[in-house]
């Protein structure tokens, strides 16, 4: 009899666990900017960065022939992840940035920056290995640039599968950087005041298991009369 009603009782507390799972709890997160800087090289071949930090803005160019020394700049982001909760399950993630400069080719089909955003596992703190491509994902949906039209606010939608695989690591923070793969165009994303980049993160957190389903567990575990515990 005792082998029947422990089958009982592991069912219900399989039932109750699963009731909890169901109780996932959908939330949302603003990942700050902690850390942003400016790759720039005079090369055109996408080596020999150097990176400075702390500017007002970002700037993504590649420009043919270099101009003013400058072969190509790309700009770095860094939000922290600290308060994303451990098993954080992501549905959905939306970068919002300000442009502060825009330059474009005009003419019937105008010439614009197109931006790849490429994601990585970062520790918040800039160096030049964050301005390689090597290494990074690219966080757009399936793989396309996104076009930036004129200055003003933005947003790109970013994807969740993507992102959730780099917090998987649990890094420190997720960086972005920014890569424009036009040539002779530019976009400047703003980084400090009003116009500053988020990264918002809508998320489904799984709940601790609940009071009742705890006790059955105890229950369930406790050792019977005449058992070896």
């Amino acid at each position: 009899m005792v082998l029947p009603k422990l089958l009982v009782a592991l069912s219900v507390v399989t039932a109750m666990l699963t009731v909890d799972a169901q109780r996932l709890r959908a939330a949302q997160i603003v990942l700050p900017l902690t850390a942003f800087g400016q790759a720039t090289t005079a090369n055109g071949d996408g080596t020999g960065f150097s990176v400075s930090e702390g500017a007002d803005a970002v700037f993504s160019e590649y420009n043919v022939p270099a101009a003013d020394g400058v072969g190509e700049q790309r700009g770095i982001l860094e939000f922290s992840t600290a308060g994303l909760p451990t098993g954080a399950m992501i549905t959905a993630v939306t970068l919002n940035f300000s442009i502060t400069l825009f330059k474009e080719l005009p003419g019937p089909f105008p010439h614009r920056p197109e931006i790849v955003f490429f994601g990585y596992a970062a520790n918040g703190v800039i160096d030049a290995t964050d301005a390689a491509e090597s290494g990074k994902v690219s966080l757009t949906f399936r793989n396309l640039a996104y076009e930036i039209s004129a200055q003003g606010s933005d947003a790109v939608a970013l994807d969740p599968i993507d992102v959730q695989s780099l917090v998987a690591t649990t890094p420190a923070a997720l960086g972005i950087m920014l890569y424009n793969g036009r040539t002779n165009v530019a976009a400047g994303f703003a980084t400090t005041g009003e116009g500053a980049p988020t990264l918002v993160l809508t998320f489904d957190a799984v709940p601790e298991p609940s009071l009742p389903t705890v006790v059955a567990l105890v229950l369930l575990l406790r050792p019977r009369r005449g058992t070896r515990p």
